[in-house]
């Protein structure tokens, strides 16, 4: 799998690095199922059925189609019509023949630091709560000035995009070893984005790629939203209580 790009404007594109390591096969649910996808303009739709419905999310993708890969840049749980408290939280309760309609924004993040910026994949933390804000998360591969050490990041940011903490997890002798730390001036995340892909048999693959690196520049770090441009699509993914998925997407005219 080849290098790619990805369009953010007229005049700006993002170099995306695929990793060969990380493909995998996806065990599909046996139990749900999705039907009569309709995008209209930013409005989503299908029916979803089935036994065991977890969860339902839209996802916002972006194709190479080279290879025919998706990347997904953004995921939102969906609320349901019905739902239900467990142990102080609300939990979605899911018909097992129902519609779904979702009004959606076709917008991409880029994740800055003073004038360096890049494209960070982000999803929704947690199935929404009342009176609660959205807490959206994205991943990376972050290094510390010079080298000293290396970590997988969980980056937080709160509902209007400022970076509110960052986890970092790393291999030690005892297991990995959890640090919540803020960035520091001249550290570099690598962000990680999800890739997917649909064979001919009509089973998915999964992997991840990287997009460019961004060098701290101040650890006050945000994302600013841009609205997407070329093979943008829209996608509904439903999830078992097994935690397997089925997925339908279609393509955006912006």
């Amino acid at each position: 799998m080849n290098q790619f790009f990805i369009q953010l404007n007229d005049d700006r594109q993002v170099k995306i690095t695929p990793s060969q390591e990380s493909i995998q096969s996806l065990e599909p649910s046996a139990d749900v199922t999705i039907e009569e996808l309709a995008v209209q303009g930013n409005n989503i739709s299908a029916q979803i059925g089935g036994k065991g419905i977890a969860y339902v999310y839209f996802d916002l993708l972006v194709g190479q189609s080279a290879e025919n890969w998706l990347c997904r840049v953004y995921r939102e749980h969906l609320r349901a019509e019905t739902e239900k408290a467990v142990g102080g939280m609300l939990r979605p309760v899911w018909q097992t023949n129902q519609v779904v309609c979702h009004s959606f924004q076709p917008l991409l993040r880029l994740l800055r630091s003073d004038d360096h910026v890049t494209l960070i994949a982000v999803r929704s933390r947690s199935y929404p709560q009342p009176d609660t804000e959205t807490i959206w998360e994205a991943e990376g591969e972050y290094t510390a000035v010079g080298g000293r050490y290396s970590a997988v990041a969980t980056l937080t940011f709160d509902n209007d995009g400022h970076l509110r903490k960052m986890l970092l997890s790393r291999e030690g002798s005892r297991g990995n070893r959890l640090a919540e730390k803020m960035p520091r001036q001249g550290d570099r995340l690598l962000p990680t984005l999800p890739l997917l892909r649909q064979g001919k048999d009509g089973l998915w693959q999964a992997g991840k790629a990287h997009a460019e690196g961004l060098v701290i520049q101040t650890p006050a770090l945000s994302w600013e939203t841009i609205n997407g441009v070329g093979n943008l699509y829209a996608a509904l993914t439903v999830e078992d209580i097994h935690g397997r998925q089925v997925r339908t997407f279609a393509p955006l005219v912006v």
